[in-house]
């Protein structure tokens, strides 16, 4: 079980192979590529040998040796395509409107029970997909023009003033960025939104992947964060993002 568990959820699942070329694709990003069937060629099962007695062999997903390095072109990838796709000044401009919209949505009280009913019927929330939520953005749209589901709905982008990038959570310099911002454009609101790229997260992931290594007739597995020291070359990258928001925006 722990083995499909780590293709459906895990390190180098399902999900990330797909997203990452899919993304690079439709991005017109380069970022993201990496070479998917010379991966997906050197994956395997790896069974390590029980260390006590009557203990069961622990089943994990494993990687060729010689694989090792199209394993890290696709961390390697992984990673820049949060900082340079998803930490996106306009990526995540959009998150923010978004995030607003649906506020702006759920604040009507039909709108919330309709959810909240959805949510808690089996029957309903298979029938329950993001065209509810789009018919709501038109029809909020509608009767507030100047809302943040207009903004979406009409793909109007947030005006960007500065970004700022630290390897760790700064509230200070945070603050002092969005203080000048704010004596500077006295005319509507400033705000910060973050998108972090955290490689600790992402190292942490790969603690039950294993790299197989084959010694004449014996094979032997080893972590595969210990195997490679790539996996140290990387820190964490939080980029903060500042906008001026109309006032009219509600």
């Amino acid at each position: 079980m722990i083995l499909f568990k780590h293709i459906i959820s895990g390190p180098i699942d399902a999900d990330k192979m797909d997203y990452l070329l899919r993304d690079s694709h439709f991005s017109g990003c380069q970022t993201g590529v990496y070479d998917l069937d010379y991966l997906l060629n050197n994956l395997r099962i790896g069974i390590s040998e029980a260390t006590e007695e009557g203990e069961m062999p622990k089943i994990s997903l494993a990687i060729n040796k010689k694989a090792l390095g199209g394993l890290e072109d696709f961390v390697y990838s992984r990673f820049h395509m949060y900082v340079e796709i998803y930490s996106h000044k306009t990526y995540a401009g959009f998150k923010f409107i978004l995030r607003e919209a649906l506020r702006e949505v759920l604040s009507v009280p039909e709108n919330a029970k309709q959810l909240k009913h959805a949510i808690s019927n089996l029957t309903q929330f298979e029938k329950f997909t993001d065209a509810f939520f789009w018919e709501k953005f038109r029809l909020y749209e509608e009767a507030n023009p100047n809302s943040f589901c207009s903004q979406l709905l009409k793909r109007k982008r947030l005006k960007h003033l500065s970004d700022l990038e630290v390897s760790a959570i700064d509230d200070d310099e945070v603050r002092e960025e969005q203080d000048r911002l704010k004596s500077k454009y006295t005319h509507g609101r400033v705000i910060s939104w973050t998108d972090s790229a955290k490689f600790s997260e992402i190292k942490g992931e790969f603690d039950h992947l294993r790299v197989r290594i084959v010694d004449g007739n014996k094979i032997r597995l080893k972590q595969v964060i210990n195997a490679s020291s790539f996996f140290k070359k990387f820190g964490n990258v939080i980029k903060y993002h500042f906008y001026l928001i109309n006032q009219k925006a509600t």
